[in-house]
């Protein structure tokens, strides 16, 4: 993502006085004093506050085309093993990262390990491979909530994912999938995207 715009949920090319004046409120609403000190709220406020003055700082140095955050381009939609693991409640997100942790040290398929370490079975394995094909092809995420959450460092690309296939299921808006998930605070999701929740 190269548009700093997003980050603070303007239109590419908003005129100075407006970037200046959505920082000041983003300002505001994410200032340390309205999380209560080490809480998740605190961290995920923290966390947008630094890149909401990232963002800003790349747009007042004339530097957007420079600008840049942790993901890429054409994050793609298409679910993953764990993802759909996860979306399907099979294991939890600490079971994945366990999983995950071991697969960086064995070299082994996700799917192999996950029924090594009893987490699910042969198959559920076959089954998962098969709706991997079939709940979601491979296509660009262009949800501006998903992309803007990205940016500000509040979720990952599988959480964006997860969220996204949930909101097709349910109808509820990315938000609301993330804060019945506990994935994003209701105070923090409220002072980015300007609405109490």
């Amino acid at each position: 993502m190269n548009d700093p715009y997003l980050i603070l949920g303007l239109p590419t090319g908003s005129p100075p006085a407006k970037v200046k004046d959505t920082f000041k409120e983003l300002e505001q609403a994410l200032a340390p004093s309205c999380f209560p000190e080490g809480t998740k709220q605190a961290e995920q406020a923290a966390a947008a506050l630094k890149a909401c003055k990232h963002a800003r700082d790349a747009i007042t140095s004339g530097s957007t085309e420079k600008f840049d955050t942790s993901f890429g381009e054409g994050l793609s939609a298409r679910l993953r093993l764990g993802q759909l693991c996860l979306a399907s409640h099979m294991i939890s997100l600490e079971q994945l990262q366990e999983a995950v942790a071991e697969q960086a040290k064995s070299g082994k398929q996700l799917g192999e390990i996950l029924q090594d370490m009893n987490f699910i079975s042969h198959h559920e394995l076959e089954g998962l491979l098969i709706g991997q094909e079939l709940i979601v092809g491979d296509e660009e995420v262009k949800d501006p909530q998903a992309l803007r959450l990205l940016g500000l460092g509040l979720i990952s690309e599988e959480l964006a994912v997860l969220g996204l296939l949930e909101t097709r299921l349910t109808g509820e808006s990315f938000v609301e999938v993330l804060n019945r998930r506990d994935w994003l605070s209701m105070d923090v999701s409220g002072a980015i995207f300007g609405h109490p929740n």
